[in-house]
């Protein structure tokens, strides 16, 4: 396979090349120069908590609100359509 070309299925150089020229303009911009400060305070942030994330746990919960949703409403749509 050559993916550079014309075709349909070919990879779009011209969109990619756009995007990579913005992304070396923004790096150059004044506020991508510095590195941001932070000043860590131990008292301070020892007493934050933190939480572990997954992200495929929690898209499966999207997931289940979104269809349960679909679900209630759906049945309720049939309830009225009976009654």
């Amino acid at each position: 396979e050559q993916p550079f070309g014309d075709d349909p299925n070919d990879l779009p150089i011209s969109e990619m090349q756009l995007d990579m020229n913005a992304s070396l303009q923004s790096l150059m911009s004044e506020l991508a120069r510095n590195v941001p400060v932070f000043d860590f305070d131990m008292e301070m942030h020892s007493q934050l908590r933190t939480t572990v994330l997954s992200l495929d746990e929690h898209l499966c919960e999207i997931r289940k609100q979104v269809t349960g949703e679909l679900v209630e409403k759906s049945s309720k749509k049939w309830n009225t359509v009976s009654a």
